[in-house]
């Protein structure tokens, strides 16, 4: 958000608190609940995820001479930026085997495959193995790492787990809503999650504050309001929901407004991140299905906004604790609990009009299978 949008979005909301209303759709929908439960819908939702570009990192994360490891739905995927500052993405995994030449991050010119120690440079090129002389009639001019397709858009790096998946472009429709400085971004902690619940169902407790009152009663709910706008861009798509102290601003001249909005803006980028965004912060909560339709993978990483001393970044993991804290107490838990719903016989769900940007998302979600729900 630049502050052009940052204002204009302030004002929405501060609007919405007067009418005691928010964004809303024009009518709620009813959809099956098969879409969480039946192994043939998460075959297909496993298909169309392989085939899209995802946002995986911020560049920020990854500086020169540095790599980075994700596992990007089941795919094991390796970041590497060279002394130059060029990013490149490879499969995680030796050509020997397939065993993965690297685990999670840090400084290195060179990989080492843990199981035969064969070796490989920061452009993917097999540098090293023992015992060469056991392989004659092998071209060594294709064993080097398999690349994959990757860019990096507004800050974020984009991939693709095939070849031919164009990742470029990828942010365009959204790209003047996300005017972060993530370059700056300095990396706090990564943690990693399984969830007993369908992919689909974690990405929703992201973008709804209907539960706010209930679920989150002593968290959340006595500082935030639901009282939220939201916007699409083409597949992603925005919500901004305000803190309770959003009120103050009305007392102050609109040119003294903070430059960042007096809440959370949370993104939608397709098909599987959530990215929220704060003030001081930001977390990327990725999203991909598990080993069958009622389980899914989490990776939560959370960003600072600049430097901090090893004082503030205390204080940040506190507030990091806070958000996972109100993710697996409370939100997971929920759609856990929804799972089990749906697999003991409950057959639909319902999103209400006050529910736009879940309607949204499972639109495209529906679209990207084939599939068109009235």
């Amino acid at each position: 958000m630049n502050r052009e949008d940052t204002v204009s979005t302030t004002k929405r909301v501060l609007d919405l608190i007067d009418r005691n209303t928010l964004d809303c759709a024009p009518a709620a929908r009813r959809l099956p609940s098969n879409m969480f439960i039946a192994n043939e819908r998460h075959l297909q939702d496993k298909a169309f995820i392989a085939r899209s570009p995802h946002a995986i990192a911020y560049t920020g994360e990854i500086k020169r001479g540095h790599y980075l490891t994700r596992s990007v739905a089941s795919v094991p995927v390796l970041l590497v930026r060279d002394k130059d500052g060029l990013l490149r993405a490879f499969l995680n995994a030796c050509a020997h085997r397939g065993a993965c030449v690297a685990q999670g991050e840090g400084k290195a010119q060179r990989f080492k495959c843990s199981y035969h120690a064969w070796c490989y440079d920061q452009q993917g090129r097999l540098i090293a193995r023992p015992g060469p002389e056991h392989f004659d009639g092998i071209d060594e001019a294709g064993l080097g790492l398999k690349p994959l397709p990757v860019v990096e858009e507004r800050g974020l790096v984009i991939v693709g787990l095939q070849d031919g998946v164009e990742v470029s472009g990828h942010l365009d429709s959204v790209a003047h809503a996300l005017e972060y400085p993530y370059q700056e971004y300095e990396h706090l902690k990564t943690w990693e999650f399984t969830v007993e619940a369908n992919w689909k169902l974690v990405v929703d407790v992201n973008f709804e504050g209907y539960h706010f009152p209930f679920l989150h009663k002593n968290s959340l709910h006595p500082i935030a309001l639901g009282n939220a706008s939201f916007d699409l861009f083409d597949r992603h798509g925005r919500w901004a929901f305000p803190l309770r102290s959003i009120d103050q601003l009305r007392e102050i001249p609109e040119e003294q407004w903070p430059d960042c909005f007096e809440g959370t803006v949370v993104y939608f980028l397709f098909p599987s991140c959530v990215l929220v965004q704060g003030s001081t912060a930001s977390q990327m909560i990725r999203v991909y299905p598990g080993s069958h339709p009622g389980q899914a993978q989490v990776q939560f990483s959370y960003m600072l906004n600049g430097p901090a001393t090893e004082e503030e970044r205390e204080g940040h993991l506190q507030g990091a604790q806070f958000a996972i804290e109100l993710l697996r107490g409370e939100d997971f838990v929920a759609a856990a609990e929804c799972q089990q719903g749906f697999e003991a016989g409950r057959d639909a769900i319902v999103l209400g009009s006050n529910e736009p940007l879940l309607q949204h998302i499972h639109r495209v979600w529906d679209e990207a299978v084939g599939t068109n729900y009235k």
